[in-house]
C-alpha cells in the first residue's frame, strides 16, 4: 500500500504554498485520492501546505476559483481526513465556490497522536487559525462546513464567536454518539486498564466502494479508538451545554439511517442552540453525508444549494 504519512514534512508553509502549483509528491497524493481538480477544471488553482495551531503542524488544501467568490472552509469528521471529501469539493467548484479544507490534529497528514486529542478546543483553535489565514487571502464571504465532529467544532466556534461566519452547513453534527449511555459506562470501566480499543469500520454510507476504500485502501485510516478521545468528547458535551444560543441561520443535514451519532437527541439540542436553523432530515441516509451514494448526495447538494442561494 502506498504511504503518505511523511508528506507533511516536505510541504511548504501556508504563505509559501497559497495558490502555488503542486510538486511531484503532492501530485501523487491528490491523484491517489482523486482530488486533482486543477487538471479537471479550468481556472482552478490547487495548493497544499502547512500551518501551525498551538502545538500542531497541520495540513490544508486549497481549491481557488476566484478570490472574490465565497470560500467554503470544511472541517471533517472523526477518523476522516480532507482528501476523502472529493464529492463536496467537486460540487463546490462546479458552483464557482472556493474550497479550503484541513486535516484536524491527529488525522490525515497533520501532526498529533493518531485519532486522539486532549481537548476539543484544539479542533476549534485550528479552525480559527485557518479562518484567519484564509480571510487574509480572499475577498468574498466565508462559509463553514462541518461533518460530525467537524460539526461540533463549527457549532462551538459559531456560538463562542457570534457573526464569525456568513453561513454554516452542519452535516450529521455530533452532540453525543449513538448509544452514548452504553459507551460512557464502558469507557468508565475500561479506561483504568487500557488506553485504546480496536476500531470497527461501520456501515456509515450506502456507497460500498467508499466503504471498501476506507477499510482496505486508505493508508491514512486509523485502526484504533483512543479512550482519551472519548474523555475529551464527554468534557466538550458539558461545555457545549453551557454555551449561549445563536440567531444565526445554519443548515443542518441529517440522515435517519445514521447509527454513528444519536441524531434523535442531537437535533433538538442543535435547535435549542440555533433556533433559526433549517433542519433537513433525509430518509435512510447514513452518517457520512457527502460521502454517501449518489442518490443521497443529490438530495444533500440540492439542500445546500437552496440554503446558499447560489442561483437567484
Amino acid at each position: 500500500m502506498i504511504h503518505f504519512s511523511q508528506l507533511r514534512q516536505y510541504l511548504p508553509t501556508f504563505e509559501q504554498s497559497w495558490q502555488q502549483p503542486l510538486d511531484e509528491q503532492a501530485r501523487d497524493y491528490v491523484a491517489y485520492y482523486g482530488i486533482d481538480f486543477d487538471h479537471r477544471f479550468e481556472h482552478i488553482t490547487q495548493s497544499i501546505g502547512r500551518f501551525s495551531s498551538g502545538e500542531f503542524d497541520l495540513v490544508y488544501q486549497g481549491f481557488i476559483t476566484d478570490v472574490s467568490a465565497p470560500t467554503c472552509i470544511v472541517v471533517h469528521g472523526y477518523y476522516d481526513h480532507s482528501a476523502l471529501y472529493k464529492h463536496l469539493v467537486e460540487w463546490c467548484l462546479q458552483q464557482g465556490l472556493n474550497v479550503v479544507l484541513f486535516d484536524l490534529p491527529g488525522h490525515g497528514l497533520s501532526s498529533g497522536e493518531v485519532a486522539n486529542i486532549h481537548s476539543f478546543s484544539c479542533y476549534i483553535d485550528a479552525l480559527h487559525r485557518l479562518r484567519l489565514l484564509v480571510e487574509d487571502k480572499v475577498e468574498g464571504p466565508v462559509y463553514l462546513f462541518g461533518q460530525s465532529t467537524g460539526g461540533a467544532a463549527v457549532m462551538t466556534y459559531l456560538l463562542e464567536n457570534p457573526g464569525i461566519a456568513d453561513k454554516a452547513v452542519l452535516m450529521a453534527p455530533l452532540i453525543r454518539p449513538h448509544a452514548w449511555a452504553t459507551k460512557r459506562w464502558g469507557h468508565w470501566l475500561l479506561k483504568r486498564s487500557v488506553s485504546d480499543l480496536q476500531r470497527t469500520f461501520t456501515l456509515n454510507s450506502h456507497d460500498q466502494e467508499f466503504l471498501d476504500f476506507l477499510s482496505h485502501q486508505d493508508p491514512l485510516q486509523c485502526r484504533k479508538q483512543p479512550l482519551e478521545w472519548i474523555t475529551s468528547m464527554a468534557r466538550w458535551i458539558e461545555r457545549f451545554k453551557k454555551l449561549p444560543l445563536s440567531e444565526q441561520r445554519v443548515l443542518v443535514l441529517q440522515g435517519t439511517g445514521d447509527f454513528t451519532v444519536d441524531w434523535r437527541h442531537n437535533l433538538p439540542v442543535v435547535r435549542s442552540k440555533f433556533p433559526r436553523a433549517k433542519i433537513q432530515t433525509i430518509e435512510a441516509m447514513r452518517h457520512h453525508v457527502v460521502c454517501e451514494s449518489e442518490f443521497y448526495r443529490r438530495q444533500v447538494f440540492s439542500a445546500i444549494e437552496r440554503y446558499l442561494i447560489i442561483r437567484q
